[in-house]
Parts: C-alpha cells; structure tokens; sequence
C-alpha cells in the first residue's frame, strides 16, 4: 500500500549567512548526504521529470517562501539570520518498508556542514508527520475551486502534443517556452502523468487498448475545453536556479499566483478529484524537488 508522507520542520540558524537562490537547497543537501531522511537520497538525485518527491523553499511565520527572483541578469541574494525561526516541508509517496523508517530517520537534530564555502549551523526539529493512503487522496470539485500557485509553476506546452507527433525528432528540435498560464488541460495532463508514474498500475488513469498518454492527451484536450476559468490573478516571474559550471546564472521562467476553475465534464472532474490532490503534496511541474510549483488547492467544500 502506497502512501503520501508530508512532514514539515521548524529550522533555526546557529549563525548568519547568504541563502542560495533556492533556500530549499539546504534541506535537500541534508537528504543528499544521507543526514536527514536518508532513504530518500536516491529519490532526490533521481533525474525523473515526474518523481514523487517535493522539498519546499524556507519559508517563513508568515507564509513567505524565501528564493530569489531574477532582475534582468542579476539577483538580490537573501540573508538568513541567526535564531530566526524559519520551516520547510518535505513530501513524498512511500510503501510500508519506507513508512517503518520515518519515526527512526525524521528526528530532530542539530546539523553543521559546509554548503558552497559557506559553513552552515542549525537546529532542526519535526513538527509533523502526515501520512495518507493514496488511495484515499481526494478533493471534492463538485463546486468552483482554487489553484494558488504559491512559488514559480513551470510547464511546457509540449506535455499536449499528440503522442504521434512528440516523438518525431523535427518537432523534438523546435525550442518550445515555458508557459506562462496555467492552461486547464496542461495543469491536468501533468497531474495524470505524476499520478500514474507513481501509482500501481491498476490504479492509473488509462483506458484500454490506449497507452497511457494516448488518454492523458486525449483527457487534456477535453479538459481545456469543459473547465471554465472563473477567475485568475497571475503573473510571470523568472527564478534563479543556481550556477552552471562556468558560474553563469541558471535561470527558469514560470508564473506564480491563483486561478479559479470550474469542472463541467463529469469524468474528467472525477480524475482531477485525485491528482489534483496529490499535487497539494507534490506541486505542479518541473523541479518541485527544490520547491518550485508548490501549490495548494481551495475549494468551498
């Protein structure tokens, strides 16, 4: 039996110093290493675009996830200060052998490492641990809902493109942008393919005699055109991702803030029930292991 784990954390810095551009670098260095949560570190190594696995940024009391947005060809690094109270939250899917592990692995501590020239002090404590069954992962969408879209989402269009066209290589060589809307169809195409490259296979959404994208291309066409945008407040922000090699900037092009929604086609409601749930866990899009596309789902249920 599959489950999802979210656990969130509390982090206190023993001395000051400069965040990376994504403060979720710092918890997922812990899980590299094999400090903290150690049974994950092959997960977050995992170049899998759909693996189940989400470490958020810092955030703060308040709500405030601490990365840095890019401006033009620059940043504003942000600080992080000594005994400022600041959490995280990691969220996973894991079977039973992995659920006997999380009271053992997921204990508080005190961690000391160096991160980038940078010596890192802190006092991390487990404020929670929720499990839930995948198989009970369910929102109720009968109604108009909302995805608040809490850091950059970002997605490409490609993932709608007929399986008989995406493998040809003189589509394969067209560059493609990252979108800056979340298209209903794209939001749910990706949450079908999270769900089925996580999910047994009996419990995938498929049909038969169809592959599996076949369905999801088909279901995010229908999606696209039976879901109504009821409202949106949304704007484009370019996030910095670190450094290549030669020291330039790494930077991604997503969208951050809300879209309301309402589902009018029955089946695909029903599926948008399920993976649209797992998604408040696991975020929406590309590198939700270092906390982009972190979102949350709100409805009037």
């Amino acid at each position: 039996m599959l489950s999802v784990v979210s656990i969130v954390l509390r982090i206190v810095f023993e001395n000051d110093f400069v965040s990376p551009p994504l403060s979720s670098k710092i918890i997922k260095f812990l899980i590299d290493s094999g400090r903290f949560l150690g049974f994950l570190k092959d997960l977050s190594l995992s170049r899998d675009k759909y693996k189940p696995l989400f470490v958020s940024n810092l955030f703060t009391v308040d709500g405030e996830r601490i990365y840095s947005a890019a401006h033009g060809d620059s940043y504003s690094p942000r600080a992080l200060r000594l005994g400022e109270e600041y959490f995280s939250r990691v969220s996973f899917v894991a079977g039973q052998e992995i659920l006997d592990k999380i009271v053992k692995e997921a204990s508080s501590g005190r961690y000391e490492y160096d991160y980038g020239g940078v010596r890192i002090s802190l006092m991390l404590d487990v404020l929670s641990i929720e499990v839930v069954e995948l198989d009970s992962l369910r929102i109720d969408l009968s109604d108009k809902f909302m995805i608040r879209f809490i850091t950059p989402t970002i997605l490409s269009p490609k993932i709608m493109m007929p399986p008989s066209l995406a493998d040809k290589p003189r589509y394969k060589r067209i560059p493609v942008a990252n979108l800056l809307l979340p298209v209903p169809g794209v939001v749910i195409a990706y949450s079908m393919k999270l769900w089925n490259n996580i999910a047994p296979p009996e419990k995938r959404f498929t049909y038969p005699n169809d592959r599996d994208d076949l369905y999801i291309y088909k279901t995010s066409v229908l999606a696209t055109i039976f879901t109504e945008v009821i409202d949106y407040r949304l704007r484009p922000e370019t996030v910095i991702i670190g450094r290549d090699k030669e020291g330039n900037l790494r930077k991604s092009r997503g969208f951050k803030g809300f879209i309301t929604l309402k589902i009018n086609h029955p089946r695909i409601r029903a599926i948008a029930e399920k993976t649209l749930a797992l998604t408040k866990y696991l975020g929406i899009g590309r590198s939700r292991g270092i906390g982009l596309g972190e979102t949350d789902i709100i409805t009037n249920k």
